[in-house]
């Protein structure tokens, strides 16, 4: 007869394994049908043996071929697992979600930037002489954010940055900061500030980088169907620009050639292919092709090539912190507009703006709607 007690077994992943999914890659995994690495990562947490269990406590788990012991805690140290159908891969299904969540934490956790770090680096940014910085100093080197000579590092310069009030931000940047009184955008105030650059006479988007990597899609679509892995042009058409780039990056030589090359009239056909797929205009709702034409007439075929290998880079990390507003002036103008009420410049805009200011070679501002 088959004992019911439960056995705790510490559960020792392999390395290789384990270490492909640092953060958020675990979702990428998920998507790519990694089954087996999934419930191997599932297992680790001791969920997927447990069928029909309405309690599990934690379990140690060997984490990266280490053997410091990382405890699981949550509800009085234990979790309260509600399986409704106890079977096998109602088990999986469930461990999976905390895998995810535990995966992340774990990553997270290593790179942790303490108080005292964040203040070091804005008194390194600020020229002030930072205090007590012996064992400081030593965790920002071990994170990269000071090199061996003490230097603040583009890292560590990003995270001062991300700390500091918006007018340092702006400052650091090479930004203008422009104040907007008397807006009512009552929790919109993207939308507030796109109606009154439009009451203005521009001409534009409110899709942050959307508009940027449509166009650079449509421009390269072609090409982009031709290296297409299905040879399909519906899915050169629907999948997203920074998977494509992320994919074909062997290839951004071509896509760029092909970019440069691009015609108006064929940007503007391929963008209305493009859009023609539901799920493209539901990410990007603000598009049509007058902007399209508009934006891609002042930035000019030569800088979206430019940008294109510049988001190649790390296609994944630049599709996000671009400003809110994509806008054109009657003159053809183009400008980026960033619209802030309370908060700062977050880390990814920082990292994105610091890259890409020089490619974008136009009027970028940051709006504060009072």
């Amino acid at each position: 007869m088959r004992s019911r007690h439960r056995r705790k077994a510490v559960v020792s992943p392999p390395k290789a394994s384990v270490t492909a999914l640092p953060g958020q890659r675990f979702g990428f995994a998920v998507q790519q049908g990694q089954r087996r690495l999934c419930r191997l990562v599932a297992r680790a947490l001791g969920l997927a043996g447990i069928a029909g269990a309405k309690r599990c406590h934690p379990y140690c788990v060997r984490f990266y071929g280490s053997y410091r012991p990382l405890f699981i805690r949550q509800s009085h140290q234990r979790f309260e697992v509600g399986i409704a159908n106890a079977t096998r891969k109602g088990a999986i299904r469930f461990g999976l979600h905390y895998a995810r969540r535990f995966l992340w934490w774990v990553a997270m956790g290593r790179n942790k930037i303490t108080t005292p770090m964040r203040q070091h680096l804005l008194s390194i940014l600020n020229g002030d002489k930072p205090l007590n910085a012996g064992q400081t100093e030593l965790a920002l080197v071990r994170h990269g954010l000071l090199d061996k000579q003490k230097r603040i590092s583009n890292e560590g310069w990003i995270v001062a940055v991300e700390a500091s009030s918006l007018a340092k931000q702006c400052s650091e940047l090479g930004l203008e900061l422009r104040t907007i009184e008397g807006l009512d955008f009552r929790g919109f105030p993207e939308i507030a500030a796109y109606e009154y650059f439009r009451a203005k006479g521009y001409i534009g988007t409110r899709c942050e980088g959307g508009a940027v990597l449509v166009l650079i899609r449509a421009a390269a679509l072609d090409y982009l169907h031709e290296i297409n892995s299905f040879s399909s042009r519906r899915d050169a058409c629907s999948r997203f620009t920074e998977a494509q780039l992320f994919i074909h990056r062997d290839r951004i030589d071509s896509i760029c050639a092909e970019i440069k090359k691009a015609k108006p009239a064929d940007i503007a056909e391929n963008f209305r292919e493009i859009y023609s797929n539901l799920e493209i205009e539901s990410y990007y709702p603000d598009l049509n092709t007058e902007k399209i034409q508009a934006i891609a007439s002042a930035l000019s075929m030569e800088r979206l090539a430019m940008i294109a290998r510049a988001i190649a880079v790390d296609p994944y990390t630049f599709r996000n912190g671009w400003p809110d507003l994509t806008l054109v002036d009657a003159n053809a103008r183009l400008s980026w507009v960033e619209v802030k009420t309370t908060d700062r410049l977050h880390y990814s805009q920082i990292r994105t703006l610091s890259t890409m200011l020089p490619l974008l070679k136009d009027e970028v501002l940051v709006v504060r709607l009072v």
